[in-house]
């Protein structure tokens, strides 16, 4: 590869990672004294990270859940008794699983929330 391809297979790669920055920036409030700011990005993401994570769960709600081996009939029911996202588990009745695993057996529909 000569080095004029190198420059510009750098260039197309820098050109990439700006314009997804750039989609970052669009994709969250700006920041009131600078505008769309990366450093507001940063402190903006780190603070609303696990946000969603909590809106899904929450103490309390109750799920049916499958019980035969087909996952064909939703039967018993489960109340979520706690959840941390450091550690990233949930307690559904006396099982522990992963927040990840839990989040994916509502949107599979293993998991069905009758109370939220």
């Amino acid at each position: 590869m000569s080095e004029l391809e190198k420059l510009k297979h750098e260039l197309e790669v820098t050109e990439k990672l700006l314009e997804e920055r750039q989609k970052l920036l669009d994709a969250i409030p700006e920041c009131p004294v600078h505008g769309k700011c990366v450093p507001h990005a940063l402190e903006w993401i780190e603070k609303h990270k696990g946000k969603e994570i909590e809106c899904a769960i929450k103490v309390g709600m109750v799920i049916r859940y499958m019980t035969d081996k087909n996952w064909d009939k939703l039967g018993q029911h489960a109340m979520v008794t706690a959840y941390s996202i450091p550690d990233d588990k949930v307690w559904v009745g006396h099982q522990v699983i992963s927040i990840a695993g839990f989040l994916e057996n509502i949107e599979n529909g293993r998991y069905e929330v009758v109370v939220r």
